[in-house]
């Protein structure tokens, strides 16, 4: 069972106490805290299973219980701020701790758990944002080719821990202090890994693999200098990040790379050239 952590003095000033049901009470930011009370007390007094249910303040919400309501307008109100809310169970709690370790270890920046909370064996971790998402950078600026090498290697640590992230799109890593750490481990997969075995490496992390690759080409559209490598077919380069931290050989390391360019050249560019988007950005590839 998770130990409940208790703010320290620091966050006692931006954390405020909120009880949501008769055995739990959440610290959440002050901000949300306030704002939220009417919206929570009224799902408590109108809450109908099953049926949608609309807040005071607009936000409309579904589920089965009370306490899903409530969790839902919780995670919709921290998007707002420098916290999250997480729900997971036993094993996905477990899991994440265990990865932030690892990647601790290796000098990355992991997310901070400021609370956890069990609440009918579903526990409820209010996180602490660290950094900038890479997603936020990228809607200001082309992500630089320094942080989408930060990108690449800080997926590369984690396959090479034996787990596959599923879901690395830009939200899922951030940066703190030149730094890209990684988060939201809700679809990973570990698996004790044969190293030399290498269908298997490629099986397991094609998700990774084939998600990464997608993004960074729309991505690198936006930067002209890592677009004119795309373009010279010399973005191995930054390719090699990704499998750099694998340990295997140079031959597989390759082989690898050979297949994300036949999937970046010979079926992503020709879908996007097909569905029109790079003459819509009036791109030639």
């Amino acid at each position: 069972m998770a130990k409940l952590r208790r703010p320290k003095p620091r966050q006692k000033e931006l954390l405020l106490p909120f009880k949501i049901s008769e055995k739990t009470k959440l610290f959440l930011p002050r901000s949300i805290g306030e704002r939220m009370f009417a919206d929570v007390e009224y799902i408590k007094q109108h809450h109908v299973d099953y049926q949608p249910l609309t807040t005071p303040s607009g936000i409309k919400l579904t589920g089965p219980s009370v306490l899903g309501k409530i969790i839902s307008l919780m995670e919709r109100y921290t998007r707002k701020t420098n916290f999250f809310l997480k729900e997971a169970n036993e094993h996905e709690l477990k899991f994440t701790q265990q990865i932030n370790e690892h990647l601790h270890k290796k000098g990355l920046p992991v997310e901070s758990f400021l609370e956890i909370y069990n609440e009918k064996g579903r526990h409820l971790m209010l996180v602490e944002k660290k950094g900038v998402s890479l997603f936020s950078i990228s809607e200001q600026r082309p992500l630089t080719e320094n942080e989408i090498r930060g990108w690449f290697h800080v997926l590369g640590v984690l396959n090479s821990l034996g787990i596959a992230h599923n879901h690395p799109h830009l939200n899922n890593f951030f940066r703190v202090k030149n730094q890209t750490g990684v988060f939201d481990f809700k679809l990973a997969k570990a698996k004790n890994i044969d190293w030399k075995n290498l269908s298997e490496i490629i099986n397991f992390f094609s998700e990774d693999h084939t998600q990464i690759i997608n993004i960074f080409l729309r991505h690198a559209i936006r930067n002209p200098e890592i677009l004119q490598k795309v373009k010279e077919r010399k973005a191995d380069d930054i390719l090699i990040e990704l499998l750099n931290p694998l340990p295997i050989d140079p031959e597989s390391k390759n082989t690898i790379l050979r297949q994300m360019n036949t999937f970046l050249y010979n079926v992503l560019i020709p879908n996007l050239r097909e569905a029109g988007y790079l003459r819509y950005k009036g791109i030639e590839l």
